[in-house]
């Protein structure tokens, strides 16, 4: 018959046209199944780790468990295409999107995320993660790669200060219009926020392009700083109630509408610091300065550099004011909140420009490198500095925010410069040694350097000059004496009440006590000499008598 064993061959003892036996083919079954079940429990393996966090070449920070991915796998078709600087810059983000977006007919970039076998149990649209979250951290988890949540911690040990905390709150600081908080309803779990609620994982209906901070990987190339990109940020943030184009002001208005108002000059909060439309200044456009030290100004991003973090004033004008292109407008919300980094100077009264050693510097991705400036590029995800500021104030300086864009050196004007007959330092000294402080001034409508604008008495509550030296002792009502403070001192002057060490008073005797000179009531019956030596006359009436 030929063409092998036949199944009574099989069956029986003896050997058949192959040598088969039936031990043999037994034997031969179970090998199979035990091949069989190996190979499935590999794979359910692989498939485990597609909800493992990737690391990415020239990266030393894969933790363990991470897949060892190269950029290719997900970003491009070959290397070349990645990493080569040839070409239309928009050709490449579009490469460089990997599965969110760039889309062709028969693509199989959906499968970098959708799988029929392998979604995560309880899963929606055959996505590896339980969760959104879950699914967007299986590549960008800071704990095992250059991503964006988990890097602060992964790499300081310190829980970050500020956060979009994902999957648990729905709550909006400013998200009210009076600029209280505001529950809002998002796509994560139980209604919290999700990373879909800012993000097109498609790349739809997105923002324009715009540069950035973030270095991707150490792999060598241009990083993707010089590449435009949306970040994949909706023009309509779950929420929002006006399509924004850019990301500026208007995107975080999205959510924190109540913000702006808490900037607008009646609002008794941050008054007259009103944050501009996106039809003026947005991120990738509005005034930067030329250079370290340079007080000079042009249009650029914010991006990429340090340079849009600092407001300096025109060294040309006759007043302290802002440069020509910033002058009456104020700034954008990401030149306050943003990644921390080392920006303008660090006291009062300098004019804020860039120092030399404040240029961008990002050397190593995912806050690799302590020394670069900013360290981490995770923002709007965590920061290090409370409500995400670039600059962190201080419990003995609370306004290092300011100082990058104001040199916060408030000078007593001339008309007033009695104040500092009694008060030590500038403006700023006299109104932070009492309450309110700067509220003093920027709680007004409007801030001015017009001290008669709150103190319309000049030196009110103190009352005028005038008043505040007259004297009504015997002093002066004997006629010995001026009823002027101010001309009894004028030898030694001011210092006589104002100086280290002494109390200013207007009771004469706390100053001049036991007898070097009672009080002299001449209308009394008391007679000269309880009070004058007889012996020496001239000294009493002095030599014209």
């Amino acid at each position: 018959m030929g063409g092998g064993p036949t199944v009574s061959t099989l069956r029986g003892t003896l050997p058949g046209a192959c040598g088969y036996h039936r031990t043999d083919a037994v034997n031969g079954v179970r090998i199979l199944i035990r091949a069989g079940a190996v190979a499935v429990l590999i794979l359910v393996m692989l498939l485990s780790l597609s909800s493992e966090a990737l690391a990415y070449p020239g990266s030393d920070t894969g933790g363990a468990g991470s897949q060892l991915k190269d950029c290719v796998d997900c970003h491009s078709e070959d290397s070349a295409a990645l990493l080569g600087a040839d070409g239309d810059p928009e050709e490449l983000a579009k490469r460089r999107k990997g599965p969110h977006g760039g889309y062709t007919t028969g693509t199989d970039k959906c499968q970098t995320c959708h799988t029929m076998h392998g979604a995560g149990e309880g899963a929606t649209n055959l996505l590896p993660g339980t969760s959104i979250k879950d699914t967007c951290e299986s590549c960008h988890d800071g704990t095992g790669g250059p991503g964006v949540y988990g890097v602060i911690k992964a790499r300081t040990g310190v829980e970050p200060r500020s956060a979009h905390r994902i999957d648990e709150t729905s709550t909006i600081p400013g998200g009210d219009s009076s600029g209280g908080a505001l529950a809002g309803s998002f796509s994560g779990e139980n209604g919290t926020l999700s990373c879909g609620d800012c993000h097109s994982p498609h790349d739809s209906d997105t923002v324009e392009p715009f540069s950035g901070d973030r270095l991707r990987s150490s792999v060598e190339s241009d990083t993707g700083f010089a590449v435009k990109t949306n970040r994949l940020l909706r023009q309509v943030p779950t929420g929002a109630e006006a399509t924004t184009t850019v990301y500026g002001t208007g995107w975080c208005a999205s959510c924190h509408r109540g913000r702006l108002n808490q900037h607008e000059s009646t609002s008794g909060v941050i008054a007259d610091h009103a944050v501009m439309p996106d039809d003026d200044y947005y991120y990738d456009r509005l005034p930067v300065v030329t250079g370290p030290e340079s007080s000079e100004t042009t249009i650029g991003s914010l991006g990429g550099s340090n340079r849009g973090y600092v407001m300096p004033d025109d060294p040309n004008a006759a007043s302290r004011q802002k440069s020509p292109l910033q002058l009456g407008r104020g700034p954008i919300c990401q030149q306050c909140h943003e990644d921390a980094r080392k920006v303008g100077p660090e006291s009062r009264g300098t004019t804020p420009t860039l120092a030399a050693d404040q240029e961008f510097k990002v050397t190593q991705p995912a806050g690799g490198s302590p020394a670069d400036n900013p360290r981490f590029q995770v923002f709007p995800h965590e920061s290090d500095v409370e409500s995400f500021l670039v600059r962190a104030p201080t419990p003995t300086d609370p306004y290092q925010p300011c100082l990058a864009c104001h040199a916060l050196k408030h000078d007593v004007p001339a008309a007033y410069e009695e104040c500092v007959l009694c008060h030590d330092g500038d403006a700023i000294d006299i109104h932070e040694a009492s309450e309110p402080g700067c509220d003093a001034c920027h709680a007004a409508e409007i801030p001015t350097f017009d001290c008669g604008a709150c103190h319309p008495d000049r030196l009110e509550p103190h009352g005028a000059i005038p008043e505040l030296h007259t004297v009504g002792t015997p002093c002066a009502t004997s006629g010995c004496h001026d009823v002027s403070v101010a001309v009894i001192h004028e030898v030694p002057g001011c210092s006589a009440c104002h100086s280290a060490g002494v109390t200013p008073s207007l009771v004469c005797s706390n100053c001049h006590s036991g007898n070097m000179h009672p009080l002299a009531d001449h209308s009394s019956t008391v007679t000269c000499d309880s009070c004058h030596s007889t012996a020496d006359l001239v000294s009493i009436h002095g030599d014209d008598c």
